[in-house]
């Protein structure tokens, strides 16, 4: 996002508690999306874990301009 290539970044965390929540599948989901919606500026990314592991999956999205949100799935 910082070459003005991509207009948002989702990052899904992924630490042991995240994975064992359903974060790998979250992250599945999401690059079968992008790509069946064939989006190119948008990307997907991970993470370690967020420390909030009683609220796992967690996924948080940066949007261009915005500041970020986290949203457990």
């Amino acid at each position: 996002m910082r070459d003005g290539d991509r207009r948002a970044k989702i990052t899904v965390h992924m630490g042991t508690c995240g994975i064992a929540s359903g974060a790998r599948e979250v992250m599945e989901s999401l690059m079968q999306a992008i790509e069946e919606a064939n989006v190119s500026d948008v990307a997907v990314t991970t993470s370690g874990c967020m420390g909030l592991c009683s609220r796992e999956p967690l996924v948080t999205v940066e949007i261009l301009g915005r500041n970020p949100s986290s949203m457990s799935i």
